[in-house]
């Protein structure tokens, strides 16, 4: 779901701003109304996972380009919007819908405004936040299919999410540093090296 967003984004912003708009627009569209038309209370559910990645692809970026002007939103009426998308009772309809309107964009808005946000540790953390994103889940069914089940107690079970933990975030570094980084800087030659071809023969 998140490789069909990542090229609907890319062949939107291509298209210019219009189109951006106009494909964000219909993507959220479509997520709210399978949550209003089909979403069932409980969940998240399978069906849940495609317009779930949709809307949080696109509401997330539509809050990105709008970020100025909701900081002047005052902070306590973003509190409330918080607890009451976790609060709100959809009785028979799915409850992901208040969280993925209010709770969820609240609290990206609310971290925004934290200072801590912005240290060095949280910096490095954002940085390699995909990469960790992308190499989490292959070494954890790596890990899971080398050493089985095991009953311990809950020191050896924090001790060894911990290493899992510092492994990830090793592996994480080396992939920011040796391959997503030179990717950026290959892509970006690219396409600058496409606007010197395009521009004169535009001209």
């Amino acid at each position: 779901m998140e490789a069909v967003c990542y090229l609907l984004f890319a062949m939107a912003a291509v298209c210019g701003p219009r189109v951006l708009r106009w494909v964000t627009g219909v993507a959220i569209a479509i997520a709210l109304a399978h949550f209003i038309v089909q979403g069932r209370p409980g969940g998240p559910w399978v069906g849940d996972g495609v317009p779930r990645g949709l809307f949080g692809f696109f509401f997330g970026q539509l809050l990105w380009h709008l970020r100025v002007r909701l900081a002047r939103t005052a902070t306590l009426l973003l509190g409330c919007f918080f607890v009451f998308g976790l609060a709100l009772d959809m009785g028979a309809m799915s409850s992901l819908l208040p969280l993925c309107l209010y709770a969820w964009p609240a609290l990206l808005l609310l971290t925004l405004r934290a200072s801590w946000m912005g240290c060095a540790p949280m910096r490095w953390l954002g940085d390699r936040s995909y990469a960790i994103y992308l190499v989490h889940y292959p070494m954890l069914v790596l890990v899971e299919s080398l050493w089985p089940p095991f009953d311990s107690g809950m020191a050896t079970v924090w001790a060894v999410t911990a290493a899992f933990a510092a492994a990830v975030l090793l592996v994480s570094d080396v992939s920011y540093r040796h391959l997503e980084m030179p990717a950026r800087r290959a892509i970006k030659a690219a396409w600058e090296r496409r606007e010197r071809t395009t521009t004169p023969l535009a001209a």
